[in-house]
């Protein structure tokens, strides 16, 4: 029979010499060094300057399923020095009084898009109506950069709140009301920037993620997310 226990030598008895005592020698057991640190706060770095993108438009969600775009966020060998993500920047403009999203962060998975979540919980957001900058501070979570990069991720909330129904005009007159289903968004839009690449931006819709419908006048698009990095 094996006896063992955390901290002790593994022993082999004989079920018949089994006494009342069981007399096992204490084992050290060895760990990887581990060193911590304290959160410098002192350097930073801006990823995707909103200055270095060029306008094209706003993107909104226009389903009454729950729905999500994802942008990629490589890492470099540059980033070592501020492994921390600081905030996430977008630019929005808002039609309802302070509308609200769900900001998400994921990690990378085998097939290039959105993997597992690096913060568990929801993180809700609000926009402040005609204010085009918004800014999400995340330096309290002390969320590290992965190796291969993260998604930053936003979805639409099919809240009453958010809800802004659009009249659609059709040779300047107003389309028959019966089609209202096509006339309704949900805010905060979202500013987006024409790219040649693909991949960078994945669309989650019906349960899964995609990166094949993000394309307009034949390039792809991705929403703008500066994020700042801090050591």
């Amino acid at each position: 029979m094996l006896f063992s226990a955390v901290g002790y030598g593994d022993v082999w008895i004989k079920v018949s010499d089994i006494k009342d005592v069981i007399v096992m020698s204490p084992r050290p057991i060895e760990l990887e060094e581990v060193i911590l640190g304290k959160r410098q706060n002192k350097s930073f770095r801006t990823i995707n300057a909103l200055e270095d993108e060029e306008e094209t438009y706003f993107a909104s969600s226009s389903t009454v399923r729950p729905r999500m775009i994802a942008r990629l966020i490589p890492n470099r060998k540059e980033y070592l020095p501020t492994p921390f993500i600081k905030d996430v920047t977008f630019i929005t403009v808002s039609r309802s009084p302070d509308p609200k999203f769900n900001l998400r962060l994921y990690s990378v998975a085998e097939d290039g898009g959105p993997g597992e979540l690096l913060y568990g919980k929801n993180l809700i957001c609000t926009v402040k109506k005609n204010k085009r900058i918004t800014t999400i501070d995340l330096s309290s979570y002390n969320i590290r950069m992965p190796e291969k990069g993260f998604f930053v991720a936003i979805e639409w909330l099919i809240i009453d709140s958010n809800r802004f129904d659009l009249v659609s005009l059709k040779y300047g007159k107003a389309l028959d009301r019966k089609d209202k289903q096509y006339n309704i968004c949900y805010d905060p839009p979202f500013q987006c920037a024409y790219t040649d690449r693909l991949g960078s931006q994945w669309l989650y819709e019906r349960g899964a993620w995609t990166n094949k419908y993000n394309m307009h006048n034949k390039k792809y698009y991705n929403f703008f997310a500066e994020v700042t990095l801090s050591d």
